[in-house]
Protein backbone atom coordinates (compact mmCIF):
# COMPACT_ATOMS: atom_id res chain seq x y z
CA UNK A 1 0.00 0.00 0.00
CA UNK A 2 1.12 3.61 -1.14
CA UNK A 3 2.53 6.08 1.81
CA UNK A 4 -0.70 8.38 0.76
CA UNK A 5 -3.18 5.80 0.52
CA UNK A 6 -2.27 4.56 3.92
CA UNK A 7 -2.41 7.86 5.57
CA UNK A 8 -5.70 8.83 4.01
CA UNK A 9 -7.54 5.33 5.32
CA UNK A 10 -6.14 6.31 9.01
CA UNK A 11 -7.94 9.48 8.37
CA UNK A 12 -10.49 8.12 7.42
CA UNK A 13 -10.65 5.67 10.10
CA UNK A 14 -10.60 8.98 12.96
CA UNK A 15 -13.39 11.12 10.96
CA UNK A 16 -15.23 8.74 8.30
CA UNK A 17 -15.13 5.14 9.55
CA UNK A 18 -17.93 4.04 7.99
CA UNK A 19 -16.83 5.58 4.19
CA UNK A 20 -13.54 3.93 4.73
CA UNK A 21 -14.89 0.76 5.69
CA UNK A 22 -16.99 0.96 2.02
CA UNK A 23 -13.98 1.17 0.38
CA UNK A 24 -12.40 -1.44 1.32
CA UNK A 25 -15.41 -3.65 1.38
CA UNK A 26 -16.18 -2.55 -2.16
CA UNK A 27 -12.33 -4.37 -3.25
CA UNK A 28 -11.86 -6.70 -0.48
CA UNK A 29 -13.70 -9.54 -3.15
CA UNK A 30 -10.86 -8.79 -5.96
CA UNK A 31 -8.15 -8.75 -3.35
CA UNK A 32 -6.97 -12.17 -3.93
CA UNK A 33 -7.24 -13.61 -0.42
CA UNK A 34 -5.47 -17.15 -0.13
CA UNK A 35 -8.69 -17.81 2.78
CA UNK A 36 -12.72 -17.52 2.56
CA UNK A 37 -14.59 -15.54 5.07
CA UNK A 38 -17.17 -13.98 5.91
CA UNK A 39 -16.95 -10.60 7.68
CA UNK A 40 -20.06 -9.08 9.50
CA UNK A 41 -18.90 -4.95 9.99
CA UNK A 42 -21.84 -3.00 12.20
CA UNK A 43 -23.94 -1.27 10.66
CA UNK A 44 -22.79 -2.68 6.78
CA UNK A 45 -23.82 -5.91 7.01
CA UNK A 46 -22.17 -9.50 6.07
CA UNK A 47 -19.73 -9.91 3.08
CA UNK A 48 -18.13 -13.31 1.81
CA UNK A 49 -15.28 -12.93 0.46
CA UNK A 50 -13.69 -15.67 -1.46
CA UNK A 51 -15.81 -18.94 -3.24
CA UNK A 52 -16.78 -22.11 -0.90
CA UNK A 53 -17.03 -22.40 2.86
CA UNK A 54 -15.83 -19.49 4.96
CA UNK A 55 -12.44 -20.68 7.01
CA UNK A 56 -13.60 -18.10 9.92
CA UNK A 57 -16.50 -15.73 10.15
CA UNK A 58 -14.87 -11.96 11.86
CA UNK A 59 -17.10 -9.49 13.62
CA UNK A 60 -15.87 -5.79 13.74
CA UNK A 61 -16.84 -1.98 13.45
CA UNK A 62 -16.20 0.19 10.35
CA UNK A 63 -13.12 2.16 12.30
CA UNK A 64 -11.38 -1.63 13.48
CA UNK A 65 -11.74 -2.69 9.54
CA UNK A 66 -10.38 1.08 8.15
CA UNK A 67 -7.54 0.51 11.22
CA UNK A 68 -6.73 -3.03 10.20
CA UNK A 69 -6.56 -2.34 6.53
CA UNK A 70 -4.65 1.01 6.89
CA UNK A 71 -1.69 -1.25 8.85
CA UNK A 72 -2.36 0.75 12.15
CA UNK A 73 -3.55 -2.48 14.47
CA UNK A 74 -2.42 -6.07 13.62
CA UNK A 75 -5.32 -8.77 13.83
CA UNK A 76 -3.93 -10.25 16.49
CA UNK A 77 -3.36 -6.88 18.82
CA UNK A 78 -7.40 -6.15 17.78
CA UNK A 79 -9.14 -9.68 18.62
CA UNK A 80 -7.23 -9.15 22.47
CA UNK A 81 -8.86 -6.16 22.39
CA UNK A 82 -12.01 -7.44 21.63
CA UNK A 83 -12.56 -5.20 18.92
CA UNK A 84 -12.23 -7.95 15.99
CA UNK A 85 -14.14 -10.79 16.88
CA UNK A 86 -13.37 -14.27 15.36
CA UNK A 87 -15.27 -17.47 14.89
CA UNK A 88 -13.75 -19.95 13.10
CA UNK A 89 -10.02 -20.94 12.26
CA UNK A 90 -7.92 -18.21 13.94
CA UNK A 91 -4.77 -18.94 12.54
CA UNK A 92 -5.83 -18.53 8.72
CA UNK A 93 -7.87 -15.15 10.29
CA UNK A 94 -4.33 -13.75 10.96
CA UNK A 95 -3.54 -13.70 7.35
CA UNK A 96 -5.63 -10.82 7.46
CA UNK A 97 -1.99 -9.06 8.42
CA UNK A 98 -1.37 -8.85 4.83
CA UNK A 99 -4.52 -7.04 4.01
CA UNK A 100 -2.50 -3.70 4.34
CA UNK A 101 0.19 -4.37 1.74
CA UNK A 102 -2.51 -4.85 -1.08
CA UNK A 103 -3.83 -1.38 -1.20
CA UNK A 104 -7.10 -0.50 -2.55
CA UNK A 105 -7.01 -2.05 -6.19
CA UNK A 106 -8.99 -0.41 -7.85
CA UNK A 107 -8.35 -2.28 -11.26
CA UNK A 108 -8.16 -5.70 -9.92
CA UNK A 109 -12.18 -4.77 -9.17
CA UNK A 110 -13.36 -4.00 -12.51
CA UNK A 111 -11.32 -6.92 -14.09
CA UNK A 112 -12.99 -9.13 -11.65
CA UNK A 113 -16.26 -7.89 -13.29
CA UNK A 114 -16.95 -6.02 -9.94
CA UNK A 115 -18.29 -2.39 -9.86
CA UNK A 116 -16.52 0.69 -8.31
CA UNK A 117 -18.91 2.93 -6.44
CA UNK A 118 -18.34 6.84 -8.28
CA UNK A 119 -19.88 7.98 -4.61
CA UNK A 120 -17.58 6.30 -2.50
CA UNK A 121 -14.52 7.56 -4.66
CA UNK A 122 -15.54 10.91 -4.92
CA UNK A 123 -16.18 11.56 -1.48
CA UNK A 124 -12.86 9.68 -0.63
CA UNK A 125 -10.62 12.31 -2.77
CA UNK A 126 -10.70 15.03 0.11
CA UNK A 127 -8.24 12.59 2.19
CA UNK A 128 -6.77 10.95 -1.33
CA UNK A 129 -5.33 14.20 -2.50
CA UNK A 130 -2.58 16.20 -1.17
CA UNK A 131 -3.38 19.66 -0.28
CA UNK A 132 -0.44 20.55 -1.06
CA UNK A 133 -1.75 20.04 -4.63
CA UNK A 134 -3.81 22.48 -4.23
CA UNK A 135 -1.97 25.62 -4.06
CA UNK A 136 -2.16 28.36 -6.56
CA UNK A 137 -5.04 26.72 -8.02
CA UNK A 138 -9.13 28.04 -7.27
CA UNK A 139 -11.97 26.83 -8.75
CA UNK A 140 -15.21 24.23 -8.77
CA UNK A 141 -15.46 21.50 -11.24
CA UNK A 142 -18.93 19.09 -11.45
CA UNK A 143 -18.81 15.60 -12.33
CA UNK A 144 -21.67 13.87 -13.58
CA UNK A 145 -21.86 10.01 -14.03
CA UNK A 146 -24.91 8.90 -16.13
CA UNK A 147 -27.63 7.23 -13.87
CA UNK A 148 -25.26 7.18 -10.58
CA UNK A 149 -25.61 10.66 -9.60
CA UNK A 150 -23.42 14.41 -9.94
CA UNK A 151 -20.05 15.61 -7.72
CA UNK A 152 -19.06 19.10 -7.40
CA UNK A 153 -15.41 18.95 -6.63
CA UNK A 154 -13.88 22.68 -5.05
CA UNK A 155 -10.17 23.25 -5.31
CA UNK A 156 -8.79 26.40 -2.56
CA UNK A 157 -5.87 27.62 -2.82
CA UNK A 158 -3.69 25.10 0.03
CA UNK A 159 -6.96 23.50 1.49
CA UNK A 160 -8.51 20.10 1.04
CA UNK A 161 -10.40 19.24 -1.44
CA UNK A 162 -14.35 19.68 -0.76
CA UNK A 163 -16.82 17.53 -2.30
CA UNK A 164 -20.85 18.09 -2.66
CA UNK A 165 -24.12 16.24 -4.11
CA UNK A 166 -24.67 20.63 -4.54
CA UNK A 167 -22.71 22.92 -5.55
CA UNK A 168 -21.84 26.77 -7.10
CA UNK A 169 -21.82 27.23 -10.49
CA UNK A 170 -18.70 24.75 -12.20
CA UNK A 171 -16.39 26.21 -14.19
CA UNK A 172 -16.41 23.28 -16.17
CA UNK A 173 -18.66 19.92 -16.13
CA UNK A 174 -17.39 16.27 -16.75
CA UNK A 175 -20.02 13.93 -17.58
CA UNK A 176 -19.32 10.24 -18.38
CA UNK A 177 -21.14 7.17 -18.71
CA UNK A 178 -21.42 4.70 -15.66
CA UNK A 179 -19.54 2.33 -17.78
CA UNK A 180 -16.30 5.01 -18.82
CA UNK A 181 -16.18 5.35 -15.11
CA UNK A 182 -15.11 2.52 -14.21
CA UNK A 183 -12.62 2.73 -16.92
CA UNK A 184 -11.10 5.98 -15.68
CA UNK A 185 -11.32 5.20 -11.59
CA UNK A 186 -9.62 2.04 -12.34
CA UNK A 187 -6.73 3.66 -14.34
CA UNK A 188 -7.81 1.57 -17.69
CA UNK A 189 -8.22 4.71 -19.62
CA UNK A 190 -6.46 8.07 -18.84
CA UNK A 191 -8.67 11.41 -18.69
CA UNK A 192 -6.75 12.67 -21.46
CA UNK A 193 -7.76 9.30 -23.58
CA UNK A 194 -11.10 9.28 -22.46
CA UNK A 195 -11.64 12.93 -24.09
CA UNK A 196 -10.03 11.63 -27.51
CA UNK A 197 -12.49 9.16 -27.60
CA UNK A 198 -15.64 11.57 -26.80
CA UNK A 199 -16.04 9.26 -23.30
CA UNK A 200 -15.92 11.98 -21.37
CA UNK A 201 -18.19 15.60 -22.60
CA UNK A 202 -16.71 18.63 -21.37
CA UNK A 203 -19.05 21.63 -20.80
CA UNK A 204 -17.58 24.80 -20.07
CA UNK A 205 -13.73 24.95 -19.44
CA UNK A 206 -11.33 22.26 -19.97
CA UNK A 207 -8.26 23.44 -17.76
CA UNK A 208 -9.66 22.94 -14.47
CA UNK A 209 -11.03 19.25 -15.60
CA UNK A 210 -7.61 18.53 -17.01
CA UNK A 211 -6.23 19.77 -14.16
CA UNK A 212 -8.19 17.61 -11.34
CA UNK A 213 -8.12 14.43 -13.92
CA UNK A 214 -4.35 14.48 -13.07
Amino acid sequence: MRKREREALRSMAAKDPDLAARLILMTLPASGSAVTYVIDVEGLGEHHIGEGEPDFRLQTDPRTLAELAAGASGPLGLMLRGRLRVRGKRRKALRLRRMASRGLDLAAVVENGGTLDPDLLYRALPYMVDPEWTKGHDFAVKYVVSGAGAWYVRVRDGEPLEVSAEGEAAAGTATVSLDAYQELASGRVSPAVAMQNQLTKIDGEIHPITLLGR
